[in-house]
């Protein structure tokens, strides 16, 4: 049986319009969150919501350990170069509570038509991070994906005609298959602290 979730709050990492602030809210969650798009930070205010305006690593960095149930990174990590990413992974995984939930979703670069064109359309990306990374990187953290969902396939009546043919499958596959991905982890109901080997790599 899944262990229930624990009883802190949840941040947002980049809750730009307030979604999934709204989905907590609705679910009766204390969240909270962050934004540096200054529109989408007032809008959230006049909402209600619980958000400051800071930079997701810079503000985790600040946060004591074990601070939140549920972390949500929404298109967060495209945004980073890779080292920024892997800290940012880090640094939620420290401020989780045992038992707590990271939860990622990302373009996915194995799908060519976002990799190479719909990702581009927003100016602060600058690299998709593939699903086969992310995971590793969360479980080198000391995490265990407990979801893994892929989503925003191109519908089947846009793909090439032909479909039946082996080499009309593959296209479809790499052009048109899911354009997104998310993933959950859990951190360990255990006392342990998270693992950490860039620290302990002078990488810190």
């Amino acid at each position: 049986m899944t262990p229930p979730l624990p009883g802190g709050p949840w941040l947002d990492l980049a809750c730009g319009r307030g979604d999934w602030l709204k989905a907590v809210r609705s679910a009766g969650r204390g969240g909270s969150g962050l934004e540096t798009n200054a529109a989408a930070l007032a809008h959230c205010q006049r909402l209600g919501f619980q958000v400051v305006g800071a930079d997701p690593l810079a503000y985790l960095c600040r946060v004591a350990d074990t601070s939140f149930a549920v972390i949500g990174a929404f298109h967060v990590l495209d945004r980073y170069p890779a080292m920024t990413a892997f800290q940012l992974i880090r640094e939620s995984v420290r401020v989780l509570q045992p038992g707590g939930v990271l939860i990622l979703e990302s373009t996915n670069p194995a799908s060519l038509l976002a990799g190479a064109h719909e990702a581009w359309f927003d100016s602060t990306d600058l690299r998709p991070m593939p699903v086969l990374i992310a995971e590793l990187l969360l479980e080198h953290f000391g995490l265990s994906v407990i979801v893994r969902k892929t989503r925003n396939a191109v519908p089947q009546e846009q793909h090439l005609p032909f479909a039946e043919l082996d080499l009309v499958r593959q296209l479809n596959s790499l052009l048109y298959g899911p354009r997104t991905y998310a993933l959950a982890a859990r951190r360990s109901t255990g006392t342990g602290e998270p693992h950490d080997p860039m620290g302990q790599a002078g990488l810190a």
